[in-house]
């Protein structure tokens, strides 16, 4: 289960745990392969509600995945492990260059198929 707990401090709540989806990008980003990475709350049709995890891999990274989501699972315990890894070419930004979070949410709900 997933509830938003308000958008001050930009937590989340992930089966009872307290989440701030910040933590989550900060262990992916440690990742020699990673450039940047975004994470957002998506409906996904077996998970339902779900924290997930946008990455823009590195021109040279050979990046998957599977290879990814060991890596975060070596750093974060279970309840702070994104539901999905979805991996981009870039993240969508506004003209302002902040993260466009509505055009993140549409494209990774088309990369997982909701």
């Amino acid at each position: 289960m997933l509830e938003h707990v308000g958008s001050r401090g930009g937590f989340v709540k992930v089966r009872g745990y307290r989440v701030e989806p910040g933590e989550i990008v900060s262990a992916v980003c440690t990742h020699r392969g990673v450039e940047e990475a975004a994470a957002v709350v998506v409906a996904l049709p077996a998970l339902g509600q779900t924290l997930v995890c946008a990455a823009v891999r590195r021109t040279e990274s050979a990046l998957t995945e599977l290879e990814l989501r060991r890596h975060v699972g070596g750093l974060l315990p279970a309840h702070l492990r994104p539901g999905r890894i979805v991996l981009m070419d870039r993240l969508p930004r506004l003209t302002s260059g902040k993260l466009d979070l509505t055009m993140l949410r549409r494209h990774v709900e088309e990369a997982v198929g909701t």
